[in-house]
């Protein structure tokens, strides 16, 4: 069974979401205490009492749910997600991207990660907006 770990985006990306203000919801949560202590739960789970004061809840993305926030088509150039192997490597490669729009994602081993380093090169490269993407979630 695929680790939950590798079913959402990281903590970094999560981070980064929180820190811009998407504000959609995830069915996950990183429960962040530290940089060396935190974990993936489900968003229902509630946080023992005792440890409110020092913990930070970060949406802890599927790749269903950035699936929803990225355009289905961009410039005329449908959203494609790629399933591959770098030499030498037994996990597989991950890229999502906008091929006819000469959008080329970043590859990597979570496909999650893969769909979030996609919002983010759209968000900065300021080619959609974090407005639009809580528009369209609401």
């Amino acid at each position: 069974m695929l680790p939950l770990e590798d079913q959402v985006c990281s903590l970094e990306h999560a981070k980064y979401f929180d820190e811009i203000g998407i504000n959609k919801g995830s069915l996950f949560v990183y429960e962040y205490y530290s940089d060396e202590a935190y974990r993936v739960e489900y968003a229902l789970i509630s946080p023992t009492p005792h440890s409110l004061n020092k913990l930070k809840r970060y949406s802890a993305f599927t790749v269903a749910e950035l699936g929803e926030m990225l355009p289905s088509i961009f410039n005329g150039s449908p959203l494609e997600i790629l399933k591959g192997h770098d030499f030498g490597e037994i996990k597989p490669m991950y890229c999502a991207r906008y091929y006819n729009a000469g959008i080329i994602g970043i590859p990597d081993h979570n496909i999650a990660n893969a769909c979030a380093k996609m919002l983010i090169h759209l968000i900065e490269t300021k080619l959609i907006t974090v407005e639009g993407i809580n528009k369209c979630l609401a």
